[in-house]
This record gives structure tokens, sequence and C-alpha cells, in this order.
């Protein structure tokens, strides 16, 4: 008589979302096939001088870069049993639908941090030379290297492109520098007064899915597809923009007796 039963569900943690899409061109496909996109990644020839009647020498004009890309489908499947739906005195079920688009965005969010964090893509960095394959600390001054590094790059015949430092992407632990770095009006790594020039014109976005060892987290930087350079592609179906839930219909219809009318 002196007991009191009661239950209730308790909200669960809530989760750090990975806003990668600044990263991604988004592209939307009709089927399941290969597409394919074709990029002019060069320019033609300069101009040359040519004397009186003098004839002009031919040019030339490159091929564009060819990148072919589909859709998969990633699923996965939940069952709950009758007994387990209608036992619900908790509602514990009532946001399932929501840890069902959670799961989806997170799955998302994982693959495409792990497009730049995988080895292949550290060696073409570290090939490129040190200016693309930073390892150390993130500071105010190589964030300045970073920035001359994308201001180096050129195109297929070698002529210099616009690309900047749109985006620094860091790891969790990171987070305090970078405030710091985009707080201070002063460098804040030296005892100066030389100005902080390297805190604007960039956009930080935390990956809680990169792993490292302190104090040398890892962090990237990034141009965007606004400047003609795609680091991902990300595809949609048409018709699909974005995860779907689907429930399987039953085929259990209910009758009023097996044994005749009145049982």
């Amino acid at each position: 008589v002196q007991e009191f039963v009661q239950r209730a569900a308790q909200p669960g943690y809530q989760r750090i979302e990975f806003a990668f899409e600044p990263l991604v061109k988004m592209e939307t496909v009709p089927n399941y096939l290969l597409v394919t996109r074709y990029q002019r990644r060069s320019g033609v020839d300069d101009l040359e001088y040519v004397g009186e009647k003098g004839p002009a020498r031919p040019g030339s004009v490159d091929d564009a870069t060819k990148r072919q890309f589909q859709v998969f489908r990633f699923e996965k499947q939940y069952d709950f049993s009758h007994e387990a739906l209608v036992n619900d005195d908790i509602g514990y079920f009532n946001d399932l639908a929501t840890a069902m688009g959670e799961a989806a965005r997170r799955s998302l969010e994982k693959y495409v941090s792990r497009m730049y964090t995988n080895a292949v893509t550290t060696a073409r960095l570290v090939a490129l030379g040190a200016l693309y394959a930073q390892n150390g600390r993130l500071t105010s001054a190589r964030i300045s290297e970073a920035r001359m590094g994308f201001g180096q790059r050129t195109d297929a015949r070698g002529e210099p492109i616009s690309v900047d430092l749109n985006y620094i992407v860091y790891h969790r632990g990171l987070e305090d520098v970078v405030n710091t770095i985009r707080a201070s009006q002063l460098v804040p790594e030296l005892a100066t007064n030389a100005a902080n020039v390297v805190k604007s014109n960039w956009t930080p976005i935390k990956d809680p899915y990169v792993t490292g060892t302190a104090p040398n987290l890892p962090w990237w930087a990034f141009s965007g597809p606004a400047n003609g350079v795609i680091p991902f592609v990300l595809a949609r179906r048409q018709g699909v923009p974005g995860p779907l839930i689907l429930r399987k219909r039953s085929d259990i219809e209910a009758v009023s007796s097996l044994l005749g009318n009145g049982t």
C-alpha cells in the first residue's frame, strides 16, 4: 500500500550536427545509373604577336575533364512486435521517427567526413607540398600559409585561378582555439601589436567525427563550389530530396469469428 509506482521517459542525449553542406556540390540525378559531368579546367592559348601579313599560328583547346557518379541506396530495417507497441505506456516510441531521421543524417555526415580523412586524400595533400599538408597546431600563421597555398593554385595550363580559403573544418578540441583566433584583434600567438588579419573571410565548421591526439589536433582548409573547385558531390535521386521513412503495410485482416456468427 505504501509503494507508489511511476514510470516516465526522460529526454535523450542531444547530438552534434556536422554542417557539411557548404563543402559539397548538390546534384540531382534521374535514376540509379551513372551520370556524367564535364568541366572546363583550362582556357585556350595566349595570343602571339603576328607581323605584317604574317599568318597566325594555330592554337589548341584542351578537352574537358570528365567525372561520373551515381546514387546508391543506404537503408536499415527496424522490427517492433505488436506487443511492444501496445505495452508502451511511457511514449518511448513516440519520437522513433525522429531518431530514424537522425540516423540517416548521421550516416551521411560520417560518409562526407571520411572523404577527406582517409589515407588516399592525405597522401595527395602531402604530394602537393608543405603548404597543403601542414600537420601542426592550428594557428593564425598556419591559416595564412593555407591561404597562400590556395593562392598558388593553377589550372591545367598552369594559369593562376581564383581559389579562396572559405572554410576551416576542425576537431572539436580546437573550438577554443578557433574562437580565440576569430575574436582577437591582434595576432593571438605573438606578444606584438600586429593586427590579426586572418580572423575573417572564412567560416568555421566543426566535424565531430574527426579523431586526433592533442596537442596536434587535425584541421582542414577548404574552398567551396562557388569557386568552381568541387571537393565533393552529394547526389540525390530526383523526387527524393532527403531521407525517407517507409512503413510496410500489414497483410493481417481482422475477421469477426472463425467459428461462425455469435461466437
